[in-house]
């Protein structure tokens, strides 16, 4: 856990006697795959997962050829500066996030660059989830055990990353750990989450699965 990233948990006003509820940006609360697959095609090229791993899944629209290494940094490098403000709501989820609003304190820890967290925090707010957000880099685990060390009520944490809901079964053992995406393109290919204690489909049933467990 950078120092950023500390820093912006430090400075968290929220009520630690309130159920915590910490989601995910990317494929939970906003949809990026189909994005960006929409934005590479405009550039001659297009998405194609076969599995979790981004790196060589972007191929060139008219012979196949995986963009090599400077080309797909360059592509995600220009999605992060001009796409983050506008990526579109996974479907649900603002709702969701308003209906627990008041008895639950709403957390955003999203793994997002710095020059690119003011775009995450105005797409959010767009969308009307306009919550406490924490950028990181690496895995959540440390920057959930800072975020929930303090708190008295049940602590639940979503995200799509089977690798982020590891350092939380990791460093958070006794929190609540939901292997979720909101992405049909990504649930195709998403690895299975061994240290999930949940794994909903939908956001339906993210919403279903919470109001039992803050009962």
């Amino acid at each position: 856990m950078n120092r950023e990233t500390l820093s912006q948990i430090k400075d968290l006003s929220i009520d630690f006697n309130k159920p915590l509820l910490i989601f995910d940006a990317d494929e939970v609360l906003v949809l990026f795959a189909s994005h960006f697959s929409k934005f590479l095609i405009k550039r001659g090229w297009r998405l194609s997962l076969t599995s979790y791993k981004l790196d060589d899944a972007i191929k060139n629209i008219n012979d196949g050829h995986i963009a090599d290494k400077i080309t797909y940094q360059n592509l995600i490098d220009e999605f992060i500066n001009k796409e983050t403000a506008h990526q579109p709501e996974a479907p649900g989820a603002s709702a969701t996030l308003k209906k627990f609003s008041k008895q639950a304190e709403i957390i955003i820890l999203t793994n997002v660059p710095s020059r690119a967290y003011s775009k995450r925090i105005k797409n959010l707010s767009d969308l009307n989830m306009n919550y406490p957000t924490i950028s990181n880099s690496g895995p959540k685990g440390p920057a959930l055990l800072e975020i929930t060390k303090l708190a008295k009520s049940t602590c639940i944490f979503v995200d799509d990353n089977p690798f982020q809901i590891a350092s939380a079964a990791t460093y958070t053992p006794n929190i609540y750990r939901f292997h979720f995406t909101a992405c049909e393109i990504v649930k195709q290919t998403m690895p299975y989450a061994e240290g999930a204690t949940h794994r909903p489909s939908s956001w339906n049933e993210v919403k279903s699965v919470i109001t039992q467990l803050l009962c």
